[in-house]
């Protein structure tokens, strides 16, 4: 005969660490995403100030157009660098999240499998495998979308 007991409060105190780790994690992210999206407009707020003052200030067109040219390079300079920030942020929640699944399932098949059910075992190894791939998919999109913020810098510094 099978104790449940020492299995169910084992799982049981397992699951509310996982939760608990999961929910503190998420509040960590959620704090540095909200702090960088302050920090980037308080420096696109004093960009475009600066940026307004010196356009009224331009004595001619030519002035105007370099004005206009330095403050696109400098903005898109910024949507590149919290692209950056913001994916670096997530792609670190990420990794925790796939850290946090995969010491749960390992904990979880060795509780099944010292109970001689590995079919549930290996389905709990399975689904792992799933949320680490949509994981790294997720992580190739952000390599990819910053890619094209980079092409889209080059494009727009070229003479």
């Amino acid at each position: 005969m099978i104790p449940l007991n020492p299995l169910l409060a084992s799982s049981g105190q397992d699951a509310l660490d996982t939760l608990s780790t999961l929910c503190q994690g998420s509040l960590i992210c959620a704090q540095r995403l909200i702090s960088l999206n302050l920090r980037v407009a308080q420096t696109l707020m004093a960009g475009n100030v600066a940026g307004t003052d010196a356009l009224l200030r331009a004595p001619d067109m030519t002035t105007i157009y370099d004005t206009q040219s330095r403050l696109s390079h400098q903005l898109m300079q910024q949507a590149v660098g919290y692209a950056v920030d913001f994916n670096e942020v997530v792609a670190e929640n990420q990794q925790e999240l796939a850290d946090l699944l995969k010491a749960r399932t390992d904990s979880l098949t060795r509780a099944l499998s010292g109970q001689g059910v590995e079919q549930s075992a290996a389905s709990a190894t399975l689904m792992a495998g799933v949320v680490r791939s949509m994981l790294d998919s997720a992580t190739q999109a952000r390599d990819s979308m910053l890619e094209v913020a980079r092409q889209a810098e080059r494009n727009l510094t070229k003479p």
